[in-house]
């Protein structure tokens, strides 16, 4: 009976603390900050299908790219920032600096609000060298970035990304 007591005790006291928890995720205001992530970040935060060309590359973001030769629209980069539910702007960034990159409509999408993505299309072959912006949105969840090879014509290409929460 005492081993029942404690395990209830024990039990209540784990549920508790988890709803508790749970109950502070919606309204925490996380400090996210500036965050990066690369193409296969040791880190994790990354996901893709497709994309299967991997180059080391000095001009890249940490060395090296991701390169999607097929223009599908099943072929797809993810990235999330571990920020957790940023209740503030967050500012969605890719790093362009290659001459392989030649997909002048490469669609982006990110997230805007917990409602909703929105999507924006850049020219990765005439972009300018380091950190293009992307996009805004007002992040109440994971903040995340999405990068399709869906192209017209040309080759997508893969590399850093950064969020930057103000």
């Amino acid at each position: 009976m005492t081993v029942l007591k404690r395990f209830s005790v024990l039990s209540l006291a784990i549920l508790f603390g988890l709803m508790a928890n749970l109950t502070d995720i919606p309204t925490a205001k996380a400090t996210c900050g500036t965050y990066y992530e690369d193409n296969d970040d040791p880190n994790g935060g990354t996901y893709r299908q497709g994309f299967t060309t991997y180059t080391k590359h000095s001009g890249s973001y940490r060395g090296d790219y991701r390169l999607s030769t097929k223009s599908a629209s099943d072929q797809f980069y993810q990235w999330w920032s571990p920020g957790g539910s940023c209740k503030d702007y967050v500012y969605y960034y890719a790093y362009l600096n290659n001459v392989n990159f030649t997909n002048k409509d490469a669609r982006y999408s990110f997230q805007i609000s917990s409602g909703g993505d929105g999507l924006k299309y850049v020219d990765q072959y005439n972009a300018p060298g380091g950190w293009n912006y992307v996009g805004i949105g007002l992040s109440d969840r994971q903040p995340h970035l999405s990068l399709s090879s869906y192209a017209t014509s040309g080759k997508t290409g893969a590399d850093g990304v950064k969020f930057v929460t103000k």
